[in-house]
């Protein structure tokens, strides 16, 4: 991951997570810093373990039910 960029790098070099900081992506130490494949697959473990719950039958955030990055067949969704 050392030389991979955060996924939340924004633009102006400023994070897309912690409002008004600065970032170049390469902060070792930010506790929020994943990369893409990262950030997939703990978005596609937390799916799995809240169908498993049951949770996405009562999901009030979403209208429809959230996928997993094998699911979305190329779009971009998260």
């Amino acid at each position: 991951m050392k030389e991979e960029t955060c996924r939340f790098v924004g633009l102006g070099k400023y994070c897309q997570i912690l409002v008004g900081v600065k970032c170049r992506g390469t902060d070792e130490l930010c506790k929020f810093r994943k990369t893409e494949k990262q950030f997939q697959e703990e978005h596609d473990r937390a799916i799995l373990i809240n169908r498993a719950k049951h949770n996405c039958n009562k999901c009030k955030y979403m209208r429809t039910s959230c996928r997993l990055s094998s699911e979305l067949g190329g779009e971009e969704d998260a």
